[in-house]
């Protein structure tokens, strides 16, 4: 442990100005796309700054002692986002949460498929490229099992950007959708309950040793998801994380991606993003396919079902539907399927494309 401290220290002592200079770049892509009304701005923001850096040469650092415990901060705020409401309400969604279920594995197959042959991507790291799950939580999901996570992070962040832009402006042209254009930098609560913040930074790192020591994929996403879900379902925890930890939580995350790409040149990158913005256009493409199916067995609007189907995010699409007067809980709970899914369901699928 001793030894281990020696040797981040002296590491930290090292690339301290590659650590301040990525968190700087990276900030600058926030903001750019804050003042730009882009979405997602706090990783897709930084992901394209540092991504920029590093193709161009720049050195990057984020330490694992720093980008651990922002994936612990992801997953609390995931396993904060599950209510009692929702398990209220399953059974009433049941038939729409059992197409998502079947929408989500069935559209990995055709992209997989097509990012394997026409791509000419190894199958592990096709497939990770190919699931319609959060970046974030896919990212440690690919990592955990030894995909290329640069390939996997260039289509996956186009994918994203491509569904999260499309949405939003069919929203804005056709229902008057406007986003929300904000710095969402608060470090404070309107009526914090510090005891719960202090139970939650044991319990959080706790569910990640837990989650590692069991050998859970992605486990310092999946860990704190499960540990505080189980908190605030048994009433033991009912707080918010501020949205500027969130922030900048993301921010390391984007980082940390972008510095990945140090050494790969542009034409290689330009490739990859190219098969991203087509995988993002066949999620969309089978996403409206799959609400229009939905409309014939639940009765809810065509509108509200392409954002429960769409692989663009929780808070995106929360935010659209919040922004149209629609059931922002029905988007929760069927986004939450879909990502649920694919980490269920993660490793019969490695074991299979392996083979």
């Amino acid at each position: 442990m001793i030894k281990a401290l020696g040797i981040g220290a002296k590491e930290f002592g090292q690339q301290w100005v590659s650590l301040l200079t990525g968190l700087a770049i990276g900030l600058v892509g926030a903001v750019l796309f804050i003042f730009l009304t882009l979405p997602l701005p706090w990783i897709i923001g930084p992901i394209f700054t540092t991504s920029l850096a590093g193709l161009s040469g720049a050195r990057l650092w984020i330490p694992n002692w720093l980008r651990l415990p922002s994936f612990w901060i992801v997953g609390t705020v995931f396993g904060l986002t599950i209510t009692a409401q929702i398990g209220e309400q399953f059974f009433h969604w049941l038939p729409s949460i059992a197409l998502v279920a079947f929408y989500t594995i069935a559209i990995v197959i055709p992209i997989t498929l097509y990012l394997i042959h026409v791509a000419k991507l190894d199958p592990l790291t096709a497939y990770f490229s190919a699931t319609p799950g959060g970046l974030v939580t896919m990212l440690a999901l690919a990592e955990s099992y030894g995909a290329d996570v640069k390939t996997f992070s260039l289509i996956q962040s186009m994918r994203l950007i491509v569904v999260i832009f499309a949405i939003p402006l069919a929203f804005r042209i056709f229902s008057n959708y406007a986003p929300p254009a904000s710095m969402n930098l608060s470090f404070v609560l309107e009526n914090p309950d510090y005891l719960e913040l202090i139970f939650l930074t044991v319990v959080v790192p706790t569910s990640y040793v837990i989650a590692k020591c069991l050998r859970f994929p992605a486990p310092f996403v999946l860990g704190p998801l499960i540990g505080v879900a189980v908190l605030k379902l048994s009433g033991h925890v009912d707080t918010d994380i501020p949205s500027g930890v969130i922030s900048c939580a993301l921010l390391v995350i984007g980082v940390s991606i972008g510095a990945m790409f140090f050494g790969v040149h542009f034409r290689e990158a330009a490739k990859k993003l190219f098969h991203g913005a087509m995988v993002g256009v066949l999620m969309l493409v089978l996403g409206v396919v799959f609400a229009m199916i939905g409309m014939l067995i639940v009765d809810e609007p065509f509108e509200i079902l392409i954002l429960a189907f769409n692989p663009g995010g929780f808070a995106e699409m929360s935010l659209v539907a919040f922004g149209l007067g629609y059931d922002v809980t029905f988007v929760l709970a069927h986004q939450l399927v879909r990502i649920l899914v694919i980490m269920a369901f993660a490793p019969l699928a490695v074991s299979l494309v392996r083979r």
